[in-house]
């Protein structure tokens, strides 16, 4: 049985640099010792990043890694005996409006690329995963594949106006304690950030600005959730596989401040 809120220690981000989180993670995911690399259990588990922006361009990595399906155990089955297992995933932004046991892209404040090898990727936001075609899209989308480099690129306006600080609600203490800034069950309301948007990209290849419109203020992080053994490496950068074009003006996520509120 899990813990409404789970209760790691807020003392133990002490990585100089970006990285998964030790506290802004469900308790059932593994971290490298470096804590780049992340490994899924069975059910759906998430992970933010220790660094955020609510503002300016940003960009980061994530390669898709051999799953691990093969290592989990299941109470009345024998490792042979199990069913057909498939690791899926998602990678993409998030605000910390969320238990870490649902993936992102479950409300208005997290944008997901949802993937599973040999599978065509979708977008989730909202609680709603749709086709990447619905969204525009016109060249055709590449299957996934272990080894796989998924790009995340996010654009935000200096925001115009800013939700309340939930350190002055004594209702959200317990929450604040696992660094989620709002009852996940009435996250704050969506103002939407005029002219920001998300774009992805699988190994290079560009896949349209997928959400537009649709982006609230709010302070984001490079975040992914993981599903029956899945594995993922974060490259925040500066060194990436794929940069974008200088022009652009993406920054890399090494870049990132840490959060105001912890």
């Amino acid at each position: 049985m899990r813990l409404p809120v789970s209760s790691l220690s807020p003392c133990a981000d002490d990585r100089p640099y970006v990285c998964f989180s030790w506290r802004y993670r469900d308790a059932f995911l593994t971290l490298s010792t470096d804590r780049r690399v992340i490994l899924g259990h069975k059910g759906w588990s998430s992970a933010f990043a220790t660094h955020c922006s609510e503002k300016d361009k940003w960009y980061f990595e994530v390669e898709v890694l051999p799953s691990e399906t093969q290592s989990l155990r299941f109470i009345g089955y024998s490792p042979e005996g199990l069913p057909p297992l498939k690791a899926h995933w998602r990678v993409g932004w998030a605000c910390r409006y969320q238990k870490y046991d649902v993936p992102i892209g479950g409300n208005a404040h997290s944008f997901a690329l949802c993937g599973a090898c040999n599978e065509v990727p979708t977008v989730a936001t909202g609680g709603l995963r749709r086709p990447i075609a619905s969204y525009g899209a016109s060249h055709d989308l590449p299957e996934l594949k272990e080894g796989d480099i998924i790009g995340c690129f996010l654009t935000l306006h200096e925001p115009r106006w800013w939700l309340p600080d939930p350190r002055k609600d004594p209702k959200l203490h317990e929450f604040l304690q696992a660094g989620i800034l709002c009852s996940p069950d009435a996250p704050p309301p969506c103002v939407v950030n005029e002219g920001a948007w998300i774009e992805f990209s699988v190994n290079g290849q560009r896949l349209g600005r997928v959400f537009e419109g649709v982006i609230g203020n709010g302070v984001y992080h490079p975040a992914v959730s993981l599903y029956m053994g899945a594995k993922l490496k974060l490259n925040p950068g500066p060194d990436f596989a794929f940069p974008p074009p200088p022009s652009e003006g993406f920054q890399p996520c090494s870049d990132m401040r840490r959060p105001h509120i912890p």
